[in-house]
């Protein structure tokens, strides 16, 4: 499955909803619905990463931005400065995957000629 597949999406963003009705519930959480979405978002991510989709990158981006403001907001500067720091391991993540992938498609297929692309028997 794509990380782009409609069902997938639905199924975490069920999860998503089923996660924060329990934190709101059975929890004094000052914000449920946030902490629940981000938590079954970054299990999308891990997800995501597993299988090697480089969507996963920009979705850690997204969320830990997320985290640090929400860490900010329950005033956990400490844990919204380690936040920062994924945010920035993660933007280095993408752009080392970015050009990986660039110098993939540069590079002949092995067996090939690299001019041509036929096989070298």
């Amino acid at each position: 499955m794509s990380p782009g597949c409609p069902g997938v999406k639905a199924c975490w963003v069920c999860s998503a909803v089923r996660w924060a009705r329990g934190c709101y519930r059975l929890t004094d959480a000052a914000v449920p619905w946030m902490d629940a979405s981000l938590t079954a978002f970054s299990l999308v991510a891990s997800v995501w990463a597993a299988r090697k989709y480089v969507a996963s990158w920009w979705l850690w981006i997204v969320l830990d931005v997320l985290y640090v403001g929400l860490f900010l907001f329950k005033d956990l500067q400490l844990t919204a400065a380690l936040y920062a720091g994924f945010v920035v391991l993660a933007i280095y993540g993408l752009r080392a995957w970015q050009q990986d992938l660039n110098g993939q498609e540069q590079r002949p297929l092995p067996g090939r000629d690299s001019t041509t692309g036929e096989l070298i028997r």
